[in-house]
């Protein structure tokens, strides 16, 4: 993403679950979110953290489900924290119905569009194949 954005309002979204296999800290997650702001001219909100159950997305559905005037897009740490969102299309109904835009910020990419969508599920299978392969050979 090459283009500044004038500055407005965006939301955090960290996790205290494990991302991909790795246990991250909510305070790295948040200084990932911070920097990809601040490169890209946007404020930046508190980070709003999700569950701790498995496969909840409690918050994240919140952030994304309703029109809001306090924030414009949502900043997740990585796209591998939708990795088992049920509906990945629902998150682009979502985000158009509401206006919001959605950015992944240790990948430095935007989820717009159904062509993204399809990209994350390739990188999601690709991910699954690589851990299948890697325990496999042990």
């Amino acid at each position: 993403m090459s283009q500044k954005l004038n500055k407005y309002w965006c939301m955090g979204y960290i996790s205290s679950r494990e991302i991909d296999g790795n246990i991250i800290p909510q305070k790295v997650q948040n200084l990932v979110i911070r920097d990809y702001a601040e490169r890209y001219n946007m404020n930046l909100l508190l980070s709003s953290t999700e569950y701790k159950m498995k496969n909840s997305f409690l918050i994240f559905n919140s952030l994304i489900s309703e029109k809001t005037n306090k924030y414009k897009a949502v900043i997740i740490y990585s796209l591998f924290m939708l990795k088992n969102f049920p509906k990945l299309k629902n998150i682009l109904i979502n985000l158009k119905k509401n206006k919001i835009r959605l950015f992944c910020a240790l990948e430095e990419i935007e989820i717009k569009d159904n062509s993204d969508i399809s990209s994350l599920k390739k990188v999601f299978f690709i991910n699954k194949l690589k851990k299948y392969n890697v325990k496999k050979k042990k």
